[in-house]
């Protein structure tokens, strides 16, 4: 696996594809992040961007990923 920097964002060749850190098509991506089984983008005029963290997030644990997170909110 890569080394990533904790903090910033990677474009959509980096996270899949041949290149990529997930070796998945951008359907099967899409659909993932329409389950909320992936990160949503973070849209920057018309470029889709992941932060690392989310990222890394999933590729910790695919199967268990959930957008959700808890952030303490609820305590």
């Amino acid at each position: 696996m890569k080394d990533l920097d904790n903090k910033g964002y990677l474009r959509l060749g980096d996270v899949i594809g041949p290149g990529g850190l997930l070796p998945i098509g951008r359907s099967n991506w899409y659909a993932r992040i329409a389950q909320k089984r992936a990160p949503h983008p973070v849209k920057c005029g018309r470029i889709s961007l992941w932060k690392v963290q989310d990222i890394e997030r999933l590729l910790r644990d695919p199967d268990g990923y959930s957008e959700a997170v808890d952030d303490g909110a609820s305590k």
